[in-house]
């Protein structure tokens, strides 16, 4: 019985504190060198091929910029002060900027929405399920708002289908995340106990 006792313990305790640093759930760095990664590549599309992304090159050179100034200092204080970095408000600021940067696209085929799978996939990775649906449900009703808001006689029929992509990748995507996350808790106590 002291046994059993001792074992849900050490399971509450772990599953209500944040522990992700020692389960080892996402490389934080690796996701700041991916999210850099992704800004560059977003700037090179833009400058090599601006009627594919439909962006206006002249502002969107300077918020893609920023964007990527964005992304480096995040990678930088990742790698020299991580105690700084909030992740669950990480994602939500790259939502933001690429939300910002797809509310530039005049183009009505520009595949720019498929920016957005970045903060979710982040989000779900991190903090599992509940903020992966979260971010998917966030970036998809955003999007939909700002397509219905830039369009200049009625929204795109595409626009459902596009918003559905997102919240359907969002749970696939959180609950294969949150499984792995809880099993890594799992593992973390177990082998607490075995020592």
């Amino acid at each position: 019985c002291l046994s059993k006792r001792q074992n849900m313990s050490l399971e509450e305790e772990s599953l209500s504190r944040n522990i992700s640093h020692r389960l080892d759930l996402p490389d934080h760095r690796a996701i700041a060198e991916i999210r850099l990664i992704l800004a560059l590549a977003t700037l090179v599309a833009v400058v090599f091929m601006p009627s594919f992304t439909g962006l206006p090159t002249h502002v969107s050179y300077w918020v893609i910029a920023a964007y990527v100034v964005s992304a480096l200092a995040l990678y930088w204080v990742e790698f020299n002060r991580p105690a700084l970095v909030r992740q669950r408000l990480i994602y939500w600021l790259d939502a933001g900027w690429l939300l910002a940067i797809i509310g530039l696209t005049r183009d009505s085929d520009s595949p720019l929405f498929l920016l957005l799978l970045f903060p979710i996939l982040v989000a779900a990775a991190q903090s599992g399920f509940v903020q992966g649906m979260a971010v998917s449900l966030g970036t998809a009703l955003a999007y939909v708002a700002l397509s219905i808001l830039l369009a200049d006689n009625y929204p795109r029929p595409e626009l459902i289908l596009e918003a559905g992509i997102l919240v359907v990748l969002g749970f696939m995507v959180s609950r294969w995340a949150g499984a792995e996350n809880q099993l890594k808790r799992k593992l973390f106590v177990l082998n607490r106990q075995g020592r």
